[in-house]
């Protein structure tokens, strides 16, 4: 058993995790979850862990923490600051020691997919909020419709204090690192991740066909890959798992429009020049925590595609 603490992203909130956290705890695991101070103008990443480390007092040295999205700017910190036994990024954005995360998205623009039109607006607290039916298609686009709307309902405001700080991160800890990325997500690039995860975090991509929200569309396969290696090869055989070599880049042009805080880009896509393929992943390179293997190294990292 291990204790999973989970960091969502931005506008959601603790509520994003309620189909995900049954499927841990019937696996004997426990969960503990947060909600960040996002509609703080002047919260920023150490306010973040701050809320998330109070959230996770209780766990052992057995925390493993989940970080989504926005949510992949904070949990590095919490293991600087508290015993970790790995870190998942989940469709994640990275941080940069030395640097904000603004400087980071101009210098990789493919990182986030142009969203809905219109669908982002600026709130009377200078916040942004997403308009429910544009959110439902972009954040939750892979999820049915019932909880496409329930989840979009309960979207919050965003402020961006985290973005805009150069990071508090100094270095990176020495902690096992894992990412996970869908290869139909409509929000982070896939193309992006399969980059930056190689770049940041040393490793290759491990991909679930699945898009942005899989804690809410389809929690029955996200909870054995965060627990199970063994699952996680079973799935290569129905294609809801691979790791791919080489794939194709998505280059994007992102306007913030400040009349209407909404995004409008354009994007296009370069062929690849190798299809993906599917592979078998072992205990060892998918989830250190789960193996008794002599053979993992403090810091190694695996990379997952959610």
């Amino acid at each position: 058993m291990v204790t999973f603490g989970l960091v969502h992203g931005a506008y959601h909130g603790a509520w994003c995790w309620e189909k995900l956290t049954p499927e841990l705890e019937h696996r004997g695991h426990r969960v503990l979850t947060v909600d960040l101070p996002a509609e703080d103008p002047q919260a920023g990443a150490t306010e973040y862990a701050a809320a998330a480390l109070a959230a996770f007092d209780g766990a052992g040295d057995d925390l493993v923490v989940v970080g989504h999205s926005l949510g992949g700017l904070t949990i590095p910190l919490i293991a600087a600051a508290r015993p970790v036994r790995q870190l998942i990024f989940l469709a994640a954005m990275l941080p940069r020691p030395g640097k904000t995360h603004d400087d980071v998205l101009s210098a990789e623009p493919d990182m986030v997919l142009p969203g809905p039109k219109g669908g982002a607006y600026r709130g009377p607290g200078g916040e942004t909020r997403w308009r429910p039916e544009a959110a439902a298609r972009w954040f939750f686009a892979d999820c049915s419709a019932d909880v496409a709307v329930w989840a979009a309902s309960r979207l919050r405001g965003q402020c961006w204090k985290i973005t805009s700080e150069v990071t508090p991160l100094s270095a990176w800890p020495e902690v096992p690192c894992s990412y996970v990325l869908g290869a139909r997500d409509p929000v982070i690039s896939p193309a992006w991740s399969r980059r930056a995860a190689p770049a940041v975090l040393g490793v290759k991509a491990i991909e679930l066909d699945v898009g942005h929200s899989p804690f809410l569309a389809t929690p029955t396969v996200l909870a054995p890959i965060l627990d199970e290696p063994g699952a996680a090869e079973t799935s290569t055989n129905s294609n809801l798992l691979r790791r791919t070599e080489e794939c194709a880049d998505v280059y994007c042009g992102i306007d913030w429009s400040e009349d209407t805080s909404s995004f409008a880009a354009s994007s296009s896509a370069l062929p690849s020049s190798s299809a993906s393929r599917a592979v078998s992943i072992s205990a060892t390179s998918l989830v250190p925590w789960c193996s008794s293997s002599p053979t993992i190294r403090q810091g190694s990292c695996t990379t997952f595609a959610v």
